[in-house]
């Protein structure tokens, strides 16, 4: 498998990891962590019979089957990338994003083991932490890492800006978990979203002042923008639909709503992943390109 291909097997791992955590919170959602109370099989079975017929169980059941896909393409992406990089630091990472998703996968088993609500948002949380992995991964197969960035202002400071970010919204996605699974303050929850809008604002008045020079992080940041619309656009939708809906049953809204806020949460945290380490990639001048550089 060449460079080409490599990279496109991360691209696609990406994906199936987003996908995963959509229907991990589906599940959430639904509250059907525990529809099938034995793991790793279900009802004792890899296709326990009837599973699609119940809203509970194909949820959980096809939130196992994806992470299973998504384990064995991560296992073929990092010998993949050891086998076609020559770089020591980013065959390490793939062999790091192989360690990250057994790790999960253990600890999506314990919460169904052990009864454990705790370890359900714990591991909500590091799943959007193996996503941002995922990107990265893809990021440093990409043609922008690979390459001599384009001269310019400095962005140091933007660098450490965007870490800044990162963290934030990171912090705000955990708040978030808190409230899905252990009904946490609300109040705690709008002061992190606060925190991630004056933050973004922030990035996007430095890089449209000082950086329009670096079209590789402007974009980007504009993209990290519009995502943040949506994301108030949909906590504003979830947050109705939840007040106001029918305590006593699971309509699809309620399901949907939430489930979609927490997706664009995690676009959001890969974004700005991606910001930071265009941003890292432009603070070494004397960087140098990678040969076979490809997409």
């Amino acid at each position: 498998m060449n460079q080409r291909w490599v990279f496109r097997l991360a691209v696609i791992t990406a994906i199936g990891t987003h996908l995963l955590l959509t229907v991990g919170g589906i599940v959430t959602s639904r509250n059907a962590g525990m529809a099938f109370a034995d793991w790793p099989l279900s009802q004792g079975s890899v296709n326990p019979p009837g599973w699609l017929e119940d809203g509970d169980k194909a949820s959980e059941h096809g939130h196992r089957l994806l992470g299973a896909l998504v384990g064995l393409l991560t296992i073929a992406l990092a010998v993949s990338v050891h086998k076609t990089d020559a770089r020591r630091r980013v065959r390490a990472f793939g062999w790091f994003a192989l360690a990250f998703v057994i790790v999960q996968g253990v600890l999506g088993g314990l919460r169904v083991t052990e009864i454990n609500p705790v370890l359900a948002l714990i591991h909500g949380c590091l799943g959007q932490a193996f996503f941002c992995v995922m990107v990265a991964l893809a990021y440093l197969l990409s043609k922008d890492a690979q390459r001599v960035p384009e001269t310019g202002s400095t962005v140091r400071g933007f660098y450490v800006l965007a870490i800044a970010v990162a963290f934030t919204i990171f912090f705000q996605i955990v708040l978030g978990a808190q409230l899905r699974h252990q009904n946490g303050p609300i109040l705690a929850h709008l002061f992190g979203a606060m925190l991630v809008l004056g933050s973004i604002l922030w990035m996007l008045t430095m890089v449209a002042m000082r950086h329009g020079d670096r079209p590789a992080l402007t974009r980007a940041v504009y993209v990290l923008a519009g995502l943040l619309l949506v994301q108030i656009a949909m906590g504003m939708v979830a947050a109705y639909v939840l007040k106001n809906g029918n305590p006593w049953t699971m309509t699809q809204s309620e399901v949907i709503w939430p489930t979609l806020h927490q997706s664009v949460g995690a676009l959001m945290l890969a974004t700005s992943v991606v910001i930071v380490l265009r941003a890292r990639h432009r603070c070494d001048p004397y960087a140098t390109a990678v040969s076979g550089v490809y997409a």
